[in-house]
């Protein structure tokens, strides 16, 4: 999913700073009014992370976000994060995240009581500008969160993050509807994964494996064949693991980050380690096993694996296993709905593995395996 903005184009809106006196005069109940005006792009409704930067004559001693407030129109804004600009005399600024005035006025004040003001009495210059986050940075994907957990179902903003990852397709629509009715059912449900996809599977099936990356999803390395791979020589990893990262590269146009092991064996060497060090992959495990490669094991049984797991007890960051339809023989396909409306119950929001790891801060080290994000 790509949580990118399109926001405001640039511009300055002046707020009249009004005193009564000038020097060192305290000035009670000091008030800026600031207009903000929000367009819109292609006549839809845009979102909006802005900062401004307010600029005083002096610092305002003990000025804090508490001291924010927003009035007319401005459903859906809030103020977050005041910081002081290091070096700056009377210079603050303010990130405002998703203002959705939709084409209304917002007016946001900021009011302190008693402070001193040095100089004759001027404009107060207060600077908005755009501030567009990094696509998948983690402040766009919180604010994704903020824009659309309603939307998705949820009773209350998410305040958990999971992984789901699939392993070893992309497979053809003889599979039970194949990778394509895997993408059009998590498209449904506004969800996006990590597909462990298999070089040998992704030159028999080029179009699957290019869907799964059009439609916003993450391409990752699950060798090149399903041969075992923990007890191999660096020689032979070295190999698969190659032709699958070439695989997926003619696909993105990158090499991929992320490797998962075939059966998740990583056996007990450091061959494996070794090598995804050198070919400049981290290593992904699992911590909810949905366990659906086990033919015994229905539908109903995988929901109740993944969404009663005891590891979602004990907190977020967990990666979900499951399996495209080759492997699970479509009971994974038929199991998604109750399985991400149990997990959106519980509070966890879903998402891929590399956004997971963005969301959480940590920076995944290439050979070093994680089976949950943080590793715990």
């Amino acid at each position: 999913m790509k949580y990118g903005m399109k926001l405001l184009a640039g511009l300055i809106v002046p707020a009249v700073f009004l005193a009564a006196g000038c020097g060192d005069e305290q000035v009670p109940d000091k008030k800026i009014d600031v207009v903000l005006k929000e367009l819109t792009a292609n006549g839809s409704e845009t979102e909006t992370t802005t900062i401004l930067t307010f600029e005083f004559d002096k610092d305002i001693a003990g000025l804090e976000t508490a001291d924010i407030a927003f009035n007319s129109g401005s459903t859906g804004a809030f103020p977050n994060n005041l910081t002081k600009v290091d070096g700056q005399t009377g210079i603050y600024k303010l990130t405002v995240r998703n203002i959705k005035a939709s084409g209304e006025i917002t007016v946001l004040s900021i009011e302190k009581s008693g402070y001193a003001i040095t100089g004759t009495p001027k404009t107060a210059a207060v600077h908005c500008y755009t501030y567009t986050p990094e696509p998948n940075s983690k402040e766009a994907i919180e604010a994704f969160v903020n824009a659309h957990w309603e939307e998705y179902g949820y009773s209350e903003k998410p305040t958990k993050y999971i992984a789901l990852s699939f392993d070893d397709g992309p497979c053809a629509a003889s599979n039970s509807g194949g990778t394509v009715a895997m993408l059009a059912k998590l498209e449904e449900l506004n969800v996006k994964a990590t597909f462990f996809v298999i070089g040998q599977n992704i030159r028999g099936n080029q179009s699957a494996a290019k869907a799964i990356f059009d439609a916003g999803h993450e391409l990752a390395n699950h060798s090149d064949g399903y041969g075992a791979l923990g007890s191999a020589t660096e020689a032979s990893i070295t190999t698969s693991l190659t032709a699958a990262s070439t695989a997926i590269k003619n696909i993105t146009g990158a090499d991929p980050a992320l490797f998962r092991a075939p059966n998740v064996d990583y056996g007990t060497g450091t061959n494996l380690a070794h090598v995804c060090t050198e070919l400049g992959l981290a290593i992904i495990g699992v911590s909810v096993w949905s366990n659906d490669y086990d033919g015994g094991v229905n539908s109903a049984q995988i929901v109740t694996n993944v969404v009663n797991n005891t590891f979602l007890n004990s907190g977020d960051g967990g990666i979900i296993n499951c399996h495209e339809s080759n492997t699970s023989g479509g009971r994974t396909l038929a199991a998604l709905p109750d399985m991400i409306a149990g997990l959106r119950s519980k509070g966890f929001w879903i998402m891929t593995v590399g956004e997971l790891a963005i969301v959480k801060g940590i920076n995944l080290q290439v050979g070093t395996r994680y089976d949950s994000i943080p590793i715990r």
